[in-house]
């Protein structure tokens, strides 16, 4: 059954098997967004220079190509960019409030992606 939810055996298989056999590039375009994110970042009055080095734009290559391996891309599309990005905006929003408990995710997160996308 294609509906049927994994368990947590096989979410660990398939896990560490796309981690050993996928290594998506970056397009053209997963690289505009995620170097804009941090060019963001770094011009905004409210950053943390301690926070917003090279190693957070290495962390968002990696985090968006972590995200083209779990959903089986050998490219790392706009949408593994803009999770990336939002990840990392929302990792920022609850040190900031120094509350972790109410991070939410959308309802619908293919409209999030696409909303994220036209901005």
């Amino acid at each position: 059954d294609m509906g049927a939810l994994w368990d947590i055996d096989q979410l660990q298989a398939y896990i560490s098997w796309v981690k050993r056999s996928l290594a998506p590039r970056m397009t053209a375009q997963s690289e505009r967004i995620l170097i804009q994110y941090y060019k963001s970042q770094r011009g905004a009055a409210e950053r943390s220079a301690a926070r917003t080095t090279v190693r957070m734009l290495e962390s968002l290559v990696r985090i968006a190509q972590a995200h083209a391996r779990l959903m089986f891309r050998e490219e790392v599309t706009e949408q593994d960019a803009l999770v990336a990005a939002s990840l990392v905006d929302a990792c920022n929003h609850i040190n900031a409030c120094g509350d972790d408990m109410h991070a939410g995710f959308p309802a619908d997160p293919e409209a999030a992606y696409q909303a994220d996308a036209d901005a």
